[in-house]
């Protein structure tokens, strides 16, 4: 659900980059994404990437490098509320899910259908 105070969130996260409050350059935007991820907001969360990405290109690798354990810790474990044994189970069973989720990112619609499709498989390790 993207409304105007979230897109202004959005630029301001993405507007903040560089600041010397956090560690990397795209902190804001990392912080940001989080808490998308804890709304379960999949789709903001690529149009956020790529808005940030389309003004800040030198932030593509540390972009790629923390989007999968923020929508792993943020989405699959706080927000669906899955087991860390599943968790476990299913990133060693999936070794390939962290380019998966920046191969999707660049389609807001896809991202959060590839996401959504690893929360059924995450959730079926857990029965298993």
């Amino acid at each position: 659900m993207t409304d105007i105070q979230s897109v202004a969130e959005d630029l301001a996260a993405i507007l903040q980059a560089g600041s010397p409050e956090h560690r990397h350059h795209a902190g804001p935007t990392l912080d940001r994404l989080a808490r998308l991820a804890r709304a379960g907001e999949l789709e903001e969360i690529a149009g956020v990437v790529n808005a940030h990405l389309a003004l800040h290109p030198l932030d593509r690798n540390a972009l790629r490098r923390y989007l999968p354990g923020i929508i792993h810790n943020q989405y699959f474990y706080e927000r669906q509320q899955r087991s860390q044994k599943a968790l476990m189970r299913w990133t060693a069973a999936t070794s390939d899910y962290a380019a998966r989720l920046n191969q999707a990112v660049a389609n807001p619609a896809r991202f959060a259908l590839v996401v959504g499709a690893m929360d059924e498989e995450i959730k079926r390790a857990e029965i298993g």
